[in-house]
């Protein structure tokens, strides 16, 4: 190699500047490298060979110019490499140290000298500090070290999400919603169709994840937004992971993280006189690359478990112990009644204090401190092959399970359980047919299984005499069983609480993608073939629900010998006659009498098999140019086309289509027949235009712009289990509506249960029901992204940028009462008995009384179907009506290597509004004008502002061991409170139950921050309204809104900053130990939740949590993680 005077060589790494920029030419899991190779005068060269080497593999690739001096290696596995081109009458140049990153084609446009002198160039290339020179897409990547380095709560990769402008502190990218992105996992589909979310580190029963990719397996980690033609299936951001590879060197580490509460803070609310609450978190494991065959066949595996416990608050539950059920049986004795011997058994059984007789009779004589338990045992792997020099083939999988213990009751055997399974599996073939065509084949299958169930399930009930009618072994477990008490805190505590839920979705797609570069132009084309399978389990109430209020003995027919012990009416009262053998004259000793003596008041089951299978097809068909117009000027346009299918069944599935053909007796009408081919027309126009350019009017500039049209593949949770919460909403979802045996049916009145016999037996399905539908012109849910963006070389190792993003949602999926009730007025006819009256009444017992404004027998007289379906209650039906819009400054500084230090800082400035922000379990407040409800989105936060820094302390050459090796890391997150609004139930009687209160424009803050003890508890609230009788806000009149706007007022800001401290000690020759110290909110800042907004409530503008999930979730109060990692 010729040695270059210093002037020489600065020359030429000033004209080799672009190299190292990153544009996003495809947006694929992979990355490339490309450019244009030219002489010192500009001109192009044609075909020039163009030799491409690995840095990690050795595996080679060859190309040639094309006429214009263009070329480019599409597809290339994330990583480090070299370049040489050559060319006849010009010397032989060679960059070295090109990254390649996902999402990305690196460009290199290097200049060649006449004559035979060779060149070569260490370009060290990074993301962080190099301008982007071609793409037109918004592409943030955090690299390995970043990736490595940063200190993430919990070691969760999902928050790296954050470090991407226009990610707000909600979750959402540019506006969309949080569930509208796409996550790929090199490639592969690592989504959960359920609720379009991540598959990988998705929370399981709590919010903290079933199953976790191991941070240590993360090569480097991206998010995309406003791609190319090839960026589809959602709206949102493109959130690629890519994973590390074998290399012909061996390497790995060995890895043990920990906490414990002994460095913790207490948690800020929690009470200063308690111990602090127990968190221990292990995370550990190993990972290990290398070559099988050199430069020819290579794996990577990593295994890594988490395992954690954390001690929540202690629970007091009333449980029935022997000291009560003496005083309910002595009860029962004196007015004639016997204990039933099926309920002393399944007290026996089903009560984890039942017949304790170290249980006083007492409210709250259990205490449960049962702590939130769990474990995940994930491994991540891939082998990478070396065909030829022109193929490669790639094979990956990730396998994840664990099992978590929730709090889901009272009592640890009624504590939610989950058990979970996510495991990706992917094969990838790389093939270089020419030297100017390329090809990708990706095949994936992607399976995502989560159940939730009570932590004990394994109740016999028909062995133990309750028969429920349910014998599949799969369905046992306890029902949900009620005792009340009408004294606050006095319920005995309910058991039951979580029946069979759950699915098990699997993702199988086939990818292509190709690559032709002709001349100035790069093509790329292909589509998708996409499957999806659900078997969906939501099986809420198939175990039964059972209630005993205390009333049964004054609301049934006795039998000689027999008298009340309890006054007539709905809520139970104790007569001061039986002070004899209830001293106390306590309610709850009512109720339980109910229970032993067998005495249910109300009672319910679903009937037949939930159950179902959903498939869904798509496929979708790209076309792109990346058309370099000039050496500063490129045009980037495309078109995708996405097909999205309707659910399907095996003919199980029916949505509400009254007036058909072929209809039940409540409108209900099965797909599948005539005329119904589907739960809706899935259409297949979709044509989604992208257009965007790059401009770099000087070596340090660049100008950027794009507009593109993006679908949204709907998810289906809102199909399979709405939960939407409006008034007489039975039917969750397609597989629950009446029919094919599926039905509510209930007990009322006061009945009684006996071994054996089937409680159920008479049980009739109600009058009214609530159903299920779809918008039959349910339309395919777009956004059109748009964006211009400006950024500027500072320096050679930092950039600036500065953009406007933006974004508009339209046919946007929300979740209507397609039968919504006409709001209350006082000519409104009929009594709260359902009897109908000629004239209004204004009895307390009639529906033009204000009074009964709500009651369900008055509102169902007033929805619009009633005259022809009066048994018709609540439509829940998805619908394509909702829209946003967004807009945003977005401004970041990026570093790499300055001075030892890496950074990124990045501020987002932005606006959204929607009339609908969510799909499942949200409504709007009047689902006949959804204008109301348009203004902040739910997701809306004003100023996000995210940070990182890796910064490597300068050494010393005296005692090296002790002074050299330090390194200080910093993560930080700020963003402004997100809104919400002050409920108020049911003003306007229409059903939905989101009516808002009036505000007359006052002042509601207190302006403290300050903690204060609750009195008589043991927790702590923070008063962050003035309390209610002072506040400014009015329940608006009987059948009207109130004036006050959606989500009009705002919560706390958050902030968090987490560092470590580095200590990296070389023990032998490629082998190092590294201790880690890391520190999570550093300043103990109190991240407070919104405050209870719902009017009239006891705490009203109190915060009564936190704003972080868990101990070991981001935000949460101060706490200190240790690491020790042998690297080799």
């Amino acid at each position: 190699m010729s040695m270059y005077s210093k002037r020489s060589r600065l020359g030429l790494v000033s004209s080799a500047v672009l190299v190292s920029s990153m544009v996003a030419g495809a947006q694929t899991y992979r990355g490339g490298i490309g450019g244009t190779v030219t002489d010192s005068t500009g001109a192009a060269i044609a075909h020039a060979k163009v030799v491409l080497t690995s840095t990690d593999n050795g595996s080679v690739r060859e190309t040639e110019t094309t006429s214009t001096g263009d070329y480019v290696f599409q597809d290339l596995q994330v990583g480090t490499y070299s370049l040489t081109i050559s060319a006849a009458g010009f010397g032989d140049t060679t960059l070295n140290k090109i990254s390649v990153n996902p999402g990305a084609v690196t460009p290199a446009d290097p200049k060649l000298s006449v004559g035979g002198t060779q060149v070569t160039i260490d370009v060290a290339t990074d993301t962080n500090s190099e301008i982007q020179t071609l793409s037109s897409a918004n592409n943030a990547v955090v690299s390995s070290k970043a990736v490595s380095e940063i200190p993430l709560n919990g070691r969760d990769f999902t928050q790296l999400i954050k470090l991407a402008p226009g990610v707000n502190g909600a979750g959402s990218v540019n506006g969309t919603r949080t569930n509208q992105n796409n996550y790929q996992l090199d490639g592969a589909d690592s989504n959960d169709i359920w609720q379009n979310n991540t598959a990988a580190n998705q929370g399981g029963v709590g919010p903290i994840a079933g199953v976790t990719i191991p941070v240590e397996s993360i090569d480097q980690f991206a998010v995309q937004s406003s791609g190319n033609a090839d960026a589809g299936r959602n709206p949102g951001g493109t959130i690629s992971v890519s994973i590390k590879t074998g290399t012909n060197s061996f390497h790995g580490s060995a890895y043990y993280y920990t906490r414990n509460e002994f460095f913790a803070a207490r948690d800020f609310f929690q009470a200063d006189s308690s111990r602090k609450q127990k968190t221990r978190n292990q995370q550990f494991g190993g990972s290990l690359g290398g070559p099988i065959m050199k430069d020819k066949l290579f794996f990577f595996v990593n295994y890594e478990r988490q395992k954690y416990v954390i001690q929540l608050p202690s629970s007091n539950a009333t449980e029935p112990g022997l000291a009560y059920v003496n005083l309910a049986t002595a009860l029962l004795q004196k007015h004639g009644f016997t204990v039933n011997p099926l309920s002393l058994n399944l007290l026996r059984n089903l009560y984890q204090g039942g017949l304790n007789p170290s249980l006083a009779s007492t409210p709250n004589n259990y205490v449960e401190q049962t702590p939130r338990v769990g474990y995940s045992d994930n491994v991540m792997s891939n082998l990478n092959y070396i065909i030829n020099s022109k193929q490669t083939l790639r094979v990956q999988a990730f396998i994840g399970t664990g099992r978590q213990v929730e709090p889901g009751g009272n009592t640890s055997w009624y504590f939610q359980a989950a058990p979970d399974i996510n495991q990706n599996f992917s094969i990838s073939h790389n093939w270089a047919v020419t030297d100017h065509f390329s090809n990708q084949l990706l095949a994936a299958v992607g399976v995502f299984n989560q159940t939730f169930n009570d932590n004990r399930h394994d109740f016999n009930m028909p062995a133990l005499g309750l028969n429920t009618g349910v014998t599949n072994p799969s369905l046992f477990g306890a029902p949900t069983i009620t005792i009340a008490g009408t004294t606050a805190g006095s319920s005995f505590d309910g058991i039951g609480s979580t029946q069979p839920l759950g699915r098990k979705d699997y993702t199988g797609h086939i990818t292509d993608s190709a690559t032709w570069v002709k001349g100035a132009h790069q093509f790329r084309f292909g589509g998708e073939y996409r499957r999806n399978y659900m078997d969906i389990q939501y099986q809420n109430g198939v175990r039964g629900n059972f209630a005993f209020p205390g009333t049964a003995s004054a609301n049934m027919v006795l039998a000689p010998g027999q008298t009340p012990y309890s006054s007539n009416g709905s809520t139970a009262t104790v007569f001061a006659a039986d002070s004899d053998v209830n001293p106390g004259r306590q309610t709850e000793v009512l109720g339980l009498a109910d229970f032993l003596a067998g005495n249910f008041s109300s009672a319910s089951i679903i009937t037949g098999n939930l159950r179902r299978d959903l498939y869904r097809t798509d496929l979708a068909f790209f076309f792109s140019d990346q058309f370099k117009l000039t050496q500063r000027l490129t045009l980037n346009y495309g078109v995708r086309h996405e097909y999205t299918g309707a659910l399907s069944s095996t003919g199980r599935l029916s949505v509400w289509r009254p007036g058909a053909a072929n209809t039940t007796a409540n409108g209900l009408l099965r797909v599948g027949n005539s005329g119904l081919p589907s739960v809706y027309n899935p259409g297949k126009l979709h044509f989604a235009p992208r257009v965007g350019f790059n401009f770099n009017p000087t070596d340090k500039l660049v100008i950027r712009g794009n507009w593109g049209l993006y679908f949204d593949a709907p998810p289906f949770n809102g199909f399979g289990d709405s939960a939407p919460g409006f008034v007489g909403a039975t039917a969750r979802g397609v597989q629950a509506n009446p029919i094919d045996g599926v039905a509510n049916v209930s007990l009322n009145g006061v009945n009684q249960w006996q071994t054996g016999a089937p409680v159920f037996a008479n049980a009739t399905q109600a009058a009214t029901v609530g159903l299920f539908s779809v918008q039959p012109d349910l339309h395919m849910a777009y956004a059109q992204n748009f964006g211009l963006t400006t950024e500027y070389q500072v320096s050679p190792r930092t950039v600036f940028t500065l953009a406007y993003n933006g974004s508009l949602g339209t046919h946007l999926y929300i979740m209507q009462d397609a039968n919504q009730a006409a709001p209350w007025s006082p000519s409104a006819l009929g009594t709260t008995s359902g009897a109908a009256t000629t004239a209004p009444s204004t009895a307390s017992t009639g529906c033009a009384n204000a009074a009964n404004v709500a009651n369900t027998n008055c509102l169902q007289r007033r929805r619009p179907s009633f005259s022809a379906l009066p048994g018709v209650g609540s439509v829940v039906q998805v619908s394509s009506n909702a829209m946003s819009n967004y807009h945003s400054l977005q401004a970041s500084l990026k570093a790499n290597s300055f001075h030892g230090l890496t950074s990124q800082i990045s501020w987002t400035y932005g606006h959204s509004l929607d009339n609908g922000s969510g799909f499942r379990s949200t409504g709007p407040t009047d689902s006949t004008n959804l204008r109301l409800d348009y203004g902040h989105a739910t997701f809306d936060v004003r100023h996000t502002v995210n940070g990182y820094a890796v910064y490597e302390i300068p050494g010393s050459h005296v005692l090296p061991i002790l002074t050299k090796g330090w390194q200080v890391n910093a993560f930080m997150t700020y963003y402004t409170g997100t809104p919400f609004s002050i409920t108020v139930g049911d003003t306007t009687g229409i059903g939905m139950a989101k009516d808002r209160v009036n505000y007359n424009g006052g002042n509601y803050k207190t302006g403290s921050s300050d903690v204060t003890l609750r009195t008589g508890t043991t927790t702590k609230i923070v008063q962050y309204w003035v309390p209610l009788a002072q506040s400014p806000f009015t329940a608006p009149a009987a059948g009207s809104h109130g004036n006050s706007a959606r989500d009009q007022f705002r919560g706390p800001n958050f902030f968090t900053l987490d560092s470590s401290l580095v200590k990296n000690t070389r023990i032998h020759e490629g082998v190092s130990l590294q201790l880690r110290a890391e520190l999570f909110n550093v300043l103990n800042h109190l991240n407070m939740a919104n405050p209870t907004t719902t009017y009239n409530s006891a705490n009203f503008g109190q915060v009564t949590a936190g704003r972080y999930a868990t101990a070991i979730s981001s935000g949460a109060p101060f706490n200190v993680q240790f690491a020790g990692k042998l690297v080799f």
